[in-house]
């Protein structure tokens, strides 16, 4: 007969471990909220979409009746937010240049996409401010010397997923660090004592390269006024201060780094990373771009 099974096991040390897997969103502030919870953007990556999305009014504002009706009249917010990530998401897989030259199937696409949310007097403001925002020339240098339009591009990558692991980083030192070494060591909210341990992931909205260096672009829809003079470089400066985007471009550099690095032959980062770029959507045709 089989022998008798005695009693099962009693674990002598605390059944958790603590590893997770950890965003640019999950973190934490102190003197940005005062409530101690995390931040989230209007747009930070798939998860935080998701939620937001959900958790919005199944009613968008009513857009006001102007006469020129523009990016600046634009519904605010997360659901208007991950419209126009989505929109420029599809320009990007349809081919960038094409949608420009092509107005049509953009204007197309902005009709389907409109009448589903009852937003069909935006169709035309819509598309007039997609093609500003595909035509316009960017600056990639603090000189604005180099510039390039997102039609221009020809080597690229939308929503580039990333995870790499991280093994008990203070995120208040990493706090530290990135305060020291970005935006001259300008004030900022600061980061709140935790421990990413496990894997850090996110979305960037666009990897490209542009003579024979490498950026990673993100679309912001933040409103920071009531027309294109609100858009300057002090104004936009701030809001990656108040927002912590710093935070976040470092995170996404870090990412493109090490996927360089480990596919780009004769790799240096000095010669091969162009920076971040911060692309505030609704100033798009303000005298900073």
């Amino acid at each position: 007969s089989p022998e008798t099974l005695g009693p099962a096991l009693i674990s002598s040390r605390e059944a958790r471990e603590d590893w997770w897997i950890a965003s640019y969103s999950s973190i934490e502030y102190t003197g940005l909220t005062g409530t101690g919870i995390p931040f989230v953007d209007e747009v930070e990556d798939a998860e935080a979409q998701n939620l937001l999305e959900e958790g919005r009014q199944t009613t968008e504002p009513v857009a006001p009746a102007v006469a020129a009706r523009n990016q600046h009249h634009f519904p605010k917010g997360a659901g208007p937010g991950t419209f126009l990530h989505e929109l420029l998401e599809w320009a990007t897989a349809q081919g960038l240049a094409e949608v420009s030259n092509d107005p049509s199937r953009l204007r197309d696409q902005l009709a389907r996409r409109c009448r589903t949310r009852g937003w069909g007097e935006w169709v035309e403001p819509l598309e007039h401010w997609l093609l500003a925002i595909l035509r316009q020339p960017l600056p990639l240098d603090r000189d604005g010397h180099d510039t390039a339009s997102l039609t221009a591009l020809t080597t690229l990558r939308p929503e580039l997923e990333f995870w790499f692991e991280s093994r008990n980083v203070s995120t208040r030192r990493l706090d530290n660090l990135v305060s020291q070494h970005t935006l001259n060591g300008a004030d900022r909210p600061r980061v709140d004592e935790q421990r990413f341990n496990g894997m850090v992931k996110g979305f960037i909205d666009l990897v490209f390269e542009h003579n024979g260096r490498y950026y990673v672009l993100d679309y912001k829809s933040n409103a920071l006024g009531e027309d294109n003079s609100a858009y300057t470089r002090q104004a936009m400066g701030e809001a990656i201060l108040e927002k912590r985007y710093d935070l976040q471009y470092v995170l996404y550099l870090l990412a493109l780094h090490r996927l360089l690095k480990a596919r780009l032959p004769d790799y240096d980062y000095d010669t091969h990373i162009g920076g971040a770029v911060y692309l505030f959507l609704r100033g798009i045709e303000s005298p900073s771009s």
